[in-house]
Formats: structure tokens, sequence, C-alpha cells
């Protein structure tokens, strides 16, 4: 079973993250700034979720992400250090955010050669992320999609 960690995944477009990923039988860490909100959230579930204090603004120590199959972060960053360390650790990585000027930051990285990157979910969700999830299942050698927004 993957180990997947939700960042900011207490907060509010985190928490129904989390709720579907447990509810599909996922081990989900928390990880976020407060460690309070963290324990608190965590309380509503059993086995009670992980919490791992990370703040995506500094260097995360490699050891936090150790165990990790795929990071989702549900918040807004400004710089790649933290997309850059999950690639390199071989960790895939879903953003969920919508500041355009980080997104495009991001897409100047090369492709990961030992993980998946997927950036963008929070520009435009619904029906152009599912097209896009159907199209990836149809041709695996996709390695960018594209969803421009009027």
């Amino acid at each position: 079973m993957k180990t997947i960690a939700v960042v900011g995944g207490h907060g509010q477009v985190g928490k129904g993250n989390v709720r579907e990923l447990t509810n599909h039988g996922y081990f989900v860490v928390l990880m976020g700034r407060n460690l309070k909100k963290m324990e608190v959230f965590a309380q509503e579930f059993l086995p009670i979720l992980e919490q791992s204090e990370v703040d995506l603004n500094k260097f995360v120590i490699p050891e936090k992400l150790a165990d990790l199959d795929m990071v989702i972060v549900c918040l807004d960053q400004t710089d790649t250090q933290f997309v850059e360390q999950c690639q390199k650790l071989g960790i895939d990585y879903l953003d969920i955010s919508a500041n355009s000027d980080f997104l495009k930051k991001v897409n100047l990285l090369p492709i990961p050669e030992k993980s998946k990157r997927v950036i963008g979910l929070g520009l435009a969700p619904g029906v152009t992320n599912l097209a896009a999830a159907a199209y990836t299942k149809k041709e695996p050698s996709a390695q960018m999609i594209v969803i421009d927004v009027l």
C-alpha cells in the first residue's frame, strides 16, 4: 500500500483529499507547519493519522520524506526546492494550487526520471483533469499534458 503525505492536509483543500485517500485504504501522513492543527484533525481518524511538521519555505530533511511514495501539496509555494527534492528522491509529486508563477517555474524543471509530477490540479479542476487522467491511461507514454484555460 502506498504511503502518501498531504502537505496542508488539515486545511480546507487538503481535508477532502485526506478523507478520500483514507477511505480508499492509503496510509496518509499529514504534513504542515502547524502541528497543533494537524493533531486535532488527525484525531478524526482511526487509527490516528501520523503527522510531520515541515515548512516548504525551508529545506525539508530527507528523513522526513524517506518512506513516502507520493506527496500531494495543497498550498501555494514560491520556490521549487521541495519539488526538486521529491524528484531526486523518486517521490511522485502532485500539486493542487493555482499559483501560475510557481507552476511556470516547476514546468521549467527537467522531467523527473524516477517519479511522476502532476501540477496545476487547482487551475481547472473537474472535467479537464478527468479528461487528462483518462488520456494518460490510454497513452502511458504521454510526458506532459497542457490545459489552457481562457
